[in-house]
């Protein structure tokens, strides 16, 4: 692997590379510096799109990566405005800047989202990934930057192909360099173990703390843990349930998994471990989400 893997091509346009805050994005981030030299060309930016459900180490990471590199970083947050009149010169879904201080830590991104639609993402919608990451970093690429045509740089390994395979064939509007490189997970650990400074979680608990798109095995070990963190998904179902419930076809539909409540996962958490194992339909797989690890 040569650092020219990290280098794009001279075609005149502009890319963003979309920094989850992961080990994997970071990686590509730190990599992409080293080939130009440890700073960027005017035409690549980083974004970092914050939904408000991050763990508080995936935004002290951040900062750290951007202090450390002396790289710029810009902090978006997807943000509705239920009186605007919509449209182009009124619009309602709008994005907004924040930094390490001022980014949003209970959620509020990802819940203005949910009531803007009155509907919860799930695993076949996944409105969060489309609207408060994919919509809100388009949103000031067009708006601030002017940047009607440009790539996305994604952060996802050479060994994560069901996330890239088909992506391949059908966008023309994003980049892998991970995946060119054929970078593996085990090359992406061992360059944080050489790092003076790391993430800091496990990888299994991802960024956004209790995403549905995480394997239910995950999810009740983590909820486990830290108990607290599931009543705010709970919270959201309820809302949902409470608010549209005569007109939803059935109670799935104020669901973020159609396999059960976050309510039920809670419930299921308070089994003690050696009851666990038995519980049926648990797996410890999952998906992953739009920016990488």
């Amino acid at each position: 692997m040569a650092l020219s893997d990290y280098r794009f091509r001279e075609d005149g346009r502009p890319r963003i590379i979309h920094f989850s805050g992961g080990r994997t994005s970071a990686y590509l981030l730190a990599h992409t510096l080293a080939a130009y030299g440890g700073s960027l060309p005017a035409h690549v930016r980083v974004a970092f799109c914050n939904t408000g459900k991050e763990r508080e180490e995936t935004l002290v990471f951040i900062q750290r990566c951007s202090d450390e590199w002396n790289v710029d970083v810009t902090w978006l947050e997807y943000d509705y405005l239920p009186d605007a009149r919509g449209g182009r010169h009124d619009p309602k879904h709008v994005h907004r800047f924040v930094d390490f201080k001022s980014a949003s830590r209970n959620g509020e991104p990802f819940e203005a989202m949910i009531r803007s639609g009155s509907i919860l993402p799930t695993v076949a919608l996944r409105k969060c990934t489309s609207e408060l990451k994919v919509r809100t970093c388009q949103r000031w690429a067009r708006r601030v930057l002017g940047w009607k045509k440009y790539f996305d740089v994604l952060g996802i390994r050479w060994d994560e192909p069901r996330r890239w395979r088909k992506a391949l064939m059908e966008e023309c509007t994003a980049e892998y360099p991970l995946v060119s490189a054929r970078v593996t997970k085990t090359m992406v650990d061992a360059f944080w173990h050489r790092s003076p400074f790391d993430l800091g979680i496990p990888s299994r608990l991802g960024n956004c703390d209790l995403c549905f798109l995480k394997g239910k095995r995950n999810l009740i070990r983590t909820i486990r843990q830290e108990p607290d963190r599931a009543q705010w998904w709970i919270d959201q179902e309820e809302r949902i349930l409470q608010s549209h419930g005569r007109r939803l076809r059935n109670s799935k539909m104020a669901q973020f998994s159609q396999r059960y409540t976050y309510a039920e996962l809670l419930e299921e958490a308070r089994i003690p471990d050696p009851q666990l194992v038995l519980i049926d339909g648990m797996d410890e797989g999952g998906i992953s989400c739009f920016c990488g690890d």
